[in-house]
C-alpha cells in the first residue's frame, strides 16, 4: 500500500499511523498551519477540539477551492441527533459509527 497524507486529530493517530503518511494536528490552528504545506488525501476530524470545533473547522476547509473535494471523516464520541442533522445539512454521511464526508 502506497502512504497517503492525511491529517488527523491527534488523539486518533495511532488509527492512521500504520498506512498512512500522518500530520497529526491538536487543533484547528496546527491544522490550518500544515495545510500551508500539505495537501491531504484525506482529513479525519473531532468535533469537540479546543479553540475551534469541528463544524467550524470543515467550514473554514471547505471555503478554499483546492480543498472542496477532499474527503473529510469526523470521528467523535458525540451521537446526538442535533450534529448529525447538522451533518446532513452540510452534506456528510451519517451512518452508526460516526459522521463522514465525501469532499
Amino acid at each position: 500500500m502506497f502512504p497517503v497524507e492525511a491529517l488527523c486529530p491527534d488523539n486518533k493517530k495511532f488509527i492512521c499511523k500504520t498506512f498512512y503518511e500522518v500530520f497529526p494536528a491538536p487543533s484547528a490552528v496546527k491544522f490550518f498551519e500544515i495545510l500551508e504545506n500539505v495537501t491531504p488525501d484525506l482529513v479525519l476530524l473531532d468535533i469537540l477540539m479546543p479553540n475551534m470545533d469541528g463544524w467550524e473547522t470543515y467550514n473554514r476547509l471547505k471555503a478554499f477551492s483546492f480543498l472542496q473535494d477532499i474527503p473529510v471523516a469526523f470521528l467523535t464520541s458525540i451521537s446526538e441527533t442535533t450534529e448529525k442533522d447538522y451533518a446532513i445539512e452540510i452534506g456528510a454521511a451519517v451512518s452508526a459509527g460516526g459522521i463522514g464526508t465525501n469532499g
